[in-house]
């Protein structure tokens, strides 16, 4: 705020507020005489002759939080008339923040929009000064992009719980937040919300269709070990759908001679680029692919249902795996999830799935004996949960919430024989759900019939 002198005009507790937070910068405070409380300057500033005795038109920057929405107006004109630069109103009527739009200012709804206008005019960001008022809460600032799933929606149909918009932005005014404002090209918008939460909403302002696997990779590594030729055509339905043209494809050495012409054969079908990789050691091999970084998906094609090579592949990676069992088109996709944090990593991949599928998304979660995990448990299952709820919302996509009791791999085994592909996250060498001496997702990689999506997870960055 260097530079600038700053007018106060209000005694509201909000202009109480704003002078707590700026009181090195604030020069000058005014309030109406009809006004209680007590404060430098009475005087009604409305009208010509006591603004410029209160020497208002000096400053460059005039805040007004008075209740008195036409004097509030009468004192813009005003400073519209002497040239004031900056004039920052809150108001909160349609018809008010019209007239004070139309002369050039900002009017903003609510005292913490105040702070952050003050902010993104004269420091150039307006996300920062809110951690000072809502000190639990994440914040992202943004520009939505165009072809963003959030355009053309109001706010109403966002269905925001445990996230929400503070600011829009747009054209370098200030847009009602409320629950008819839609979202457009080009918004600047402020998010605040839990940060787990937060972290992906955002894809919705700044994603148009489907990235997946583009969020982890450009290429994709095909893996094929003991194949059959529904496997085969199952991989290729699925890699023609998502965003990638780029293979490289690994043939266990004793699978080459039979299977090579076959996939050189669907590549060139598929106009894909296609690269076939001659080492035949497979350990030093997944080592030295791995090290490449630039991979967004394994696909991992064996129609034994777990092989130690898998097992190689789930603890050497930390992207997408996919492990096809021959239950495409993928009609319908199962989420089982307990863990809040963890659950997020396999909703953004099932939402992506989803929409280019058309799929029917379902998401399930075991209690298992609280005598047995622990009062912690419970919770934690009910918030991963809500999360699932809120993100699909926000998406507009339609889910279907399976809550069971019991053994949780026996359910979700049981329930996975009635979907097409199963989405979960593995953390190799951790448990997880305490109440089982193995590893649960391990178990479930090995015995379900479904096709599957697994989301390894690195162990450092989930523990608490």
């Amino acid at each position: 705020m260097k530079g600038k002198t700053i007018a106060l005009i209000g005694n509201t507790p909000f202009a109480k507020y704003i002078l707590s937070q700026w009181k090195h910068e604030i020069v000058t405070w005014v309030c109406l005489p009809e006004e209680e409380g007590e404060c430098p300057i009475k005087k009604d500033v409305s009208s010509e002759i006591e603004f410029k005795r209160a020497k208002l038109h000096t400053k460059d920057v005039i805040i007004t939080s008075i209740l008195d929405h036409e004097k509030t107006i009468q004192i813009a004109k005003i400073a519209k008339k002497e040239g004031i630069r900056h004039f920052i109103a809150i108001l909160n009527d349609e018809k008010g923040i019209k007239e004070i739009n139309e002369l050039g200012f900002k009017t903003l709804i609510g005292g913490e929009l105040i702070l952050s206008w003050i902010k993104s005019e004269l420091y150039g960001s307006f996300s920062s000064i809110y951690k000072n008022i809502f000190k639990d809460e994440h914040f992202y600032e943004l520009v939505v992009e165009p072809g963003a799933l959030a355009v053309g929606k109001s706010l109403k149909e966002l269905h925001a719980r445990n996230w929400r918009i503070l600011g829009i932005y747009r054209d370098n005014k200030f847009i009602l937040p409320t629950g008819k404002a839609k979202i457009n090209n080009g918004d600047k918008i402020l998010l605040a919300g839990e940060e787990d939460i937060i972290s992906h909403i955002i894809e919705f302002f700044k994603v148009g269709p489907p990235q997946f696997p583009l969020q982890y990779g450009s290429g994709v590594l095909l893996i094929v070990d003991k194949p059959d030729m529904k496997l085969i055509e199952e991989t290729f339905y699925l890699l023609s759908l998502i965003n990638t043209h780029r293979i490289n494809i690994y043939i266990v050495k004793e699978n080459a001679r039979y299977i090579e012409k076959l996939l050189k054969e669907k590549c060139i079908d598929l106009a894909f680029e296609c690269y076939f990789n001659k080492e035949h050691e497979f350990s030093k091999n997944i080592e030295s692919l791995n090290n490449r970084k630039d991979f967004g998906l394994i696909v991992y094609v064996n129609k034994t249902q777990y092989t130690k090579k898998l097992r190689y592949i789930l603890k050497t990676f930390n992207i997408p795996i996919y492990i096809p069992r021959g239950t495409f088109p993928f009609d319908s996709i199962l989420l089982p999830v307990n863990n809040p944090q963890r659950v997020m990593y396999e909703l953004s991949i099932a939402v992506d799935i989803e929409r280019i599928c058309k799929s029917k998304l379902s998401t399930i979660s075991v209690l298992p004996s609280e005598v047995l995990v622990g009062e912690d448990t419970v919770p934690q299952e009910k918030t991963a949960i809500l999360r699932v709820k809120e993100i699909t919302e926000a998406y507009g996509i339609p889910i279907e919430i399976i809550e069971l009791q019991g053994n949780p791999v026996k359910r979700i085994l049981e329930t996975s024989k009635d979907f097409q592909l199963m989405i979960l996250s593995h953390t190799p060498n951790k448990l997880d759900i305490p109440i089982f001496s193995f590893d649960v997702s391990r178990y479930i990689i090995k015995h379900t019939p479904v096709s599957l999506i697994v989301m390894p997870v690195e162990n450092k960055k989930y523990e608490n």
